[in-house]
């Protein structure tokens, strides 16, 4: 069996809507492993918590409570939902990574450095990252006349092509998706899903949602159904 990347124990998120002092529960006792080399797939009805579970993992929300342990490349054992932020964002640059649906860059800033970004916060040269970022960009289908362009100008489709590229730049250990291909045109999916199948051949471990059935039916090892109970299933 591979190699346990990341386990997932009664994993919980509550909001609380501080104007009319009410709570409600995102998801509740959320238990999942994810392993490396496979793709593990959340499916539920949409306002399930599936984006959330991921965001909670990521820590761009805080957990409630429950344990993320993430297993580093180096051996340690790292509880995602107690860690610092100063060890959540190294883990962030190094060996965690985050496409979502939508794209944060500066206004005026190209694809080609908004892609090499990552890298360079890494300490590799400017120069190294940017032909990195060349290599990956044209690798994910993104049009060359696009590259020196701000992201900003572009469509959603394109837009979600450079965030999985700032993505993908940094060899994560551990891949988190959330509707990566939810405005991209056939072409540009197939895309993805080369990029899938060769980041599992390579040893990655993803977690993620797909708004396709078919499309998490063919690439999902193990589905995560979420909401009414959480049950788990071989794809």
């Amino acid at each position: 069996m591979s190699a346990t990347i990341l386990e997932v124990r009664n994993l919980k998120k509550r909001f609380t809507l501080h104007e009319t002092q009410t709570s409600f529960d995102a998801f509740d006792n959320v238990s999942l492993t994810v392993r490396a080399g496979s793709f593990t797939g959340l499916v539920g009805a949409s306002g399930a918590g599936k984006s959330s579970i991921l965001k909670c993992i990521y820590r761009r929300y805080l957990p409630s409570g429950g344990n993320c342990w993430f297993h580093t490349t180096d051996g340690e054992i790292v509880d995602l939902v107690t860690a610092s932020d100063q060890r959540t964002l190294e883990l962030r640059r190094k060996e965690i990574r985050f496409v979502s649906q939508f794209l944060h860059t500066l206004p005026r800033q190209s694809a080609r450095k908004a892609v090499a970004e990552p890298l360079i916060q890494s300490e590799i040269t400017p120069e190294d990252a940017l032909n990195q970022a060349t290599a990956t960009l044209e690798r994910i289908g993104l049009p060359q006349r696009l590259w020196d362009l701000p992201p900003a100008t572009f469509s959603g489709g394109e837009r979600q092509l450079v965030n999985m590229a700032r993505a993908l730049i940094v060899r994560p250990r551990l891949l988190l998706l959330d509707e990566p291909t939810a405005s991209l045109d056939p072409a540009s999916t197939r895309k993805m899903v080369e990029e899938i199948a060769r980041l599992k051949a390579e040893g990655v471990a993803l977690l993620g949602v797909f708004h396709d059935p078919e499309l998490m039916d063919a690439l999902a090892e193990e589905k995560i159904h979420v909401g009414g109970g959480v049950t788990w299933e071989k794809a």
